[in-house]
């Protein structure tokens, strides 16, 4: 008998353009609080999580917040993604 499985993501719409625009969504929102940190001398420091194994890598997040950091406007002094899988 022969025979075989194969398992496919289907997701709807644009994937790369979706998950650029929830990372500068979270970037903009965690940014603005710690901005009034780091006004007062404190570190800013961004700890983005992600549970993606299959469409998410450490590179696609990075290169997503170079492009956001290209603009010029406060940025984290420090920024880690953590990675967790089931």
């Amino acid at each position: 008998m022969t025979g075989g499985l194969t398992i496919r993501h289907l997701i709807d719409g644009n994937v790369e353009e979706d998950r650029a625009a929830r990372i500068g969504r979270a970037y903009n929102e965690k940014t603005k609080k710690l901005a009034v940190w780091q006004k007062l001398g404190a570190r800013g420091v961004l700890i983005f999580e992600e549970n993606d194994i299959y469409l998410t890598n450490q590179e696609i997040v990075a290169d997503a917040v170079a492009q956001i950091e290209e603009t010029p406007k406060k940025t984290p002094d420090e920024i880690y993604l953590v990675r967790f899988g089931h």
